[in-house]
C-alpha cells in the first residue's frame, strides 16, 4: 500500500467516523425540536457523493444501528437509511463533477420518496402506524383528521415529513460538500 492510498484510506475512515456523529447528533436535535424532522440522514448524502456507495452504505447502517440501540430508530427502518445512501449514489453515478446543489436536491428527492414509502410500510405493517417520533406522528394524525383513512394519513404523512427533512439534509450534504472540496483544492 503505498502513502497516498493510506492517506485517503484515513481520509475516508475519518469522515465515516464523524459522518455517523454528525446523524446521530442530527436525530437528537430532530427529536428535541417541534417540526417532523428526523435529521438522521444529514451525512449520508454527502459520503456517497464524496466517497461512494460503500463509504455512504457504512455512515447509513452504522447510524441505524447506534440509533437503535439509543432507542430513537427502529431496526427496520435502517432500509430507509440505506435506501438513502443508494439512491444518492446512483444519482451522483450520473452527475458531472464538481457536484452541483441540483444533484444534491435530487438525491434528498428520491430519497424522501423512497424512505416515505418505504417507511410508511414499515411504520404501518410493524408498528401499527406509530414512528415513535411524536413530531412525525402529530402529522399524521393531522393529515388522519382532515381525510379520515389511516392508511392515507400514515402515507401523506411520512411522504410530507420525509420531503422536509431530506431537502434540508440534501442542503446540509452540499454545504459538507463544498467544504470537503474546497479543503482538497488548498492540498
Amino acid at each position: 500500500m503505498n502513502f497516498f492510498s493510506v492517506r485517503k484510506y484515513c481520509i475516508v475512515s475519518l469522515f465515516i467516523i464523524c459522518g455517523i456523529a454528525l446523524n446521530i447528533a442530527g436525530s437528537f436535535a430532530g427529536s428535541h425540536i417541534s417540526f417532523p424532522l428526523y435529521l438522521d440522514s444529514l451525512s449520508t448524502i454527502a459520503a456517497a457523493a464524496l466517497f461512494g456507495l460503500v463509504p455512504a452504505l457504512i455512515v447509513a447502517a452504522c447510524s441505524n444501528c447506534v440509533l437503535a440501540l439509543l432507542g430513537l430508530v427502529g431496526i427496520p427502518f435502517g432500509i430507509c437509511h440505506l435506501m438513502t445512501a443508494v439512491g444518492a449514489w446512483f444519482i451522483f453515478r450520473f452527475a458531472d463533477k464538481p457536484y452541483k446543489l441540483e444533484s444534491f436536491m435530487q438525491a434528498g428527492l428520491l430519497a424522501a420518496l423512497t424512505n416515505g414509502v418505504f417507511g410508511s410500510v414499515i411504520s404501518q405493517l410493524v408498528y401499527g402506524g406509530n414512528t415513535t417520533i411524536s413530531q412525525v406522528d402529530t402529522v399524521v394524525q393531522g393529515v388522519f383528521t382532515v381525510c379520515g383513512n389511516i392508511t392515507a394519513a400514515i402515507y401523506i404523512g411520512g411522504i410530507l415529513s420525509n420531503l422536509v427533512d431530506k431537502a434540508f439534509s440534501a442542503l446540509v450534504s452540499y454545504c459538507i460538500y463544498r467544504i470537503v472540496i474546497g479543503n482538497k483544492k488548498q492540498n
